[in-house]
């Protein structure tokens, strides 16, 4: 992905993508506790389940975003986020070692 010169990065003066800080995150309570155990003995809960389906909408919501996709790993995560910037095959990617 080649940046156009008249793109600025917020760090060199450009509009920054957030304006106001992300929420904090909430504190797990006993409805949380019991929410969750219900999930575990009585629904399925892998990736594309609806219980998933509605953790993926309300993580959406509280991040102010239109939409939120669980993965399997870490390693898928970082895969979805390449492919959503559009990074193709033997293209460089520079990040931090940890």
């Amino acid at each position: 992905m080649i940046m156009s010169k008249d793109v600025h990065l917020a760090i060199d003066g450009g509009n920054p993508v957030r304006t106001k800080p992300f929420p904090s995150w909430p504190r797990p309570n006993q409805a949380m506790r019991d929410s969750l155990i219900h999930t575990f003995e009585h629904e399925k809960w892998g990736i594309g389940s609806e219980v998933v389906n509605r953790f993926e909408k309300k993580f959406a919501r509280l991040h102010d975003s239109r939409f939120a996709i669980s993965t399997s790993s870490g390693t898928a995560a970082l895969w979805v986020a390449l492919k959503a910037a559009g990074v193709k095959p033997a293209e460089e990617v520079v990040i931090p070692a940890y």
